[in-house]
């Protein structure tokens, strides 16, 4: 009787400190997977939003009482328990696209990856090809119209590649599907990229506008390197069977052409790869040069004959004329350009070797 209505036994206070103290453990411990658990049902269906999807769909239901104890709607007693499997639902389904979504990602990665190795190599490919005509290249133009074509592009896809785990927040225009990029498009994709990678990237764009391209092919395989990656210099290993490339996609290009003017300027590149061994593009202004350089190297026929074949197609562009002629004398040009030895009838048969 001597501790009725006194403090507690000091067992009994021994004994609640020890349980408070392992409750507080349990607590913490409890709360690490809740607080998970909370981070992936952010975003999921609260169960006030269910109930009034469900009075939307059944509205014969809005402010009926279950048979059950308390105030609870019907609503409210379905929407309950639905939420535990409409949560379970919600995290799946999510971390499907999460997955789904990481390996887009890594396919477009991979693919923006090859497409920079291959306009990398092909820059450093037309560069030397450029370089056979270095005391023309004030006229020619050939380093600016390279910058302007392979080396956007290899740009390009070194900036799509730098934005792809960023892509939901890039211009919906700046894609690979659309590419070159405009100079907007490049400044939103720059803007974006942590100031290390972004600097290099900005040294690349800014040799766009060099007389030369070598600095571009430094400043690119600069940011590359940067951003991750070893872009690849052109050796002899590379360069022979990127050159085989090069001259198949002219022939394949060539074979389906019915313009003139833009036979004539694939023909004129192919025949450099076979007489000089050099892969060349060049604007149209280019074109007598390159043609006259041929010189000495053809048989005179065809030279004669590519020579007469340009100066009927700059008339006729000048003209706006349809220029049927040239038209005719189509396959006796496409002949030439395949094998620029043999002379070819008009027709565009061999008759000489």
């Amino acid at each position: 009787g001597g501790n009725k209505g006194g403090a507690p036994a000091p067992q009994n206070d021994k004994s609640k400190k020890g349980k408070g103290g392992k409750a507080g453990k349990d607590l913490k411990s409890s709360q690490r997977p809740g607080a998970a658990a909370g981070k992936e049902h952010v975003g999921a269906p609260r169960t006030d939003e269910m109930v009034a999807e469900i009075v939307k769909k059944f509205p014969d239901l809005e402010g009926q009482v279950g048979a059950g104890d308390g105030d609870q709607t019907v609503p409210e007693a379905i929407a309950a328990m639905m939420r535990a499997s409409t949560l379970v639902t919600f995290v799946e389904t999510r971390r499907t696209l999460f997955n789904a979504g990481a390996e887009e990602r890594r396919r477009r990665r991979d693919a923006l990856q090859t497409k920079l190795e291959e306009a990398f190599l092909q820059l450093q490919l037309l560069l030397k090809g450029a370089s056979f005509f270095e005391e023309e290249e004030a006229d020619m133009g050939l380093h600016r119209s390279l910058q302007r074509t392979v080396g956007s592009d290899a740009l390009d896809a070194l900036l799509l590649f730098q934005s792809v785990d960023g892509a939901s927040t890039r211009p919906e225009a700046a894609s690979e599907k659309n590419v070159p990029l405009s100079p907007s498009q490049r400044d939103a994709l720059l803007a974006d990229l942590p100031a290390d990678v972004r600097n290099s990237c900005v040294a690349a764009k800014a040799a766009l506008d060099d007389k030369e391209v070598t600095p571009l092919i430094d400043a690119i395989e600069l940011a590359a390197e940067v951003a991750g990656l070893r872009l690849r210099r052109m050796d002899k290993k590379t360069e022979k069977p990127a050159l085989a490339s090069f001259r198949q996609n002219l022939i394949s290009q060539l074979e389906a052409e019915d313009q003139p003017a833009t036979a004539l300027a694939l023909v004129v590149p192919l025949i450099y790869t076979q007489v000089h061994h050099r892969a060349v593009t060049m604007p149209g202004r280019a074109l007598a040069t390159a043609i006259k350089r041929l010189k000495g190297t053809i048989p005179d026929a065809n030279q004669t004959f590519v020579e007469g074949y340009h100066t009927s197609v700059v008339e006729h562009l000048q003209k706006k004329l349809t220029g049927e002629e040239l038209v005719t004398q189509l396959p006796q040009l496409k002949t030439i350009g395949k094998d620029p030895m043999s002379i070819a009838n008009s027709a565009g048969n061999e008759i000489q070797s």
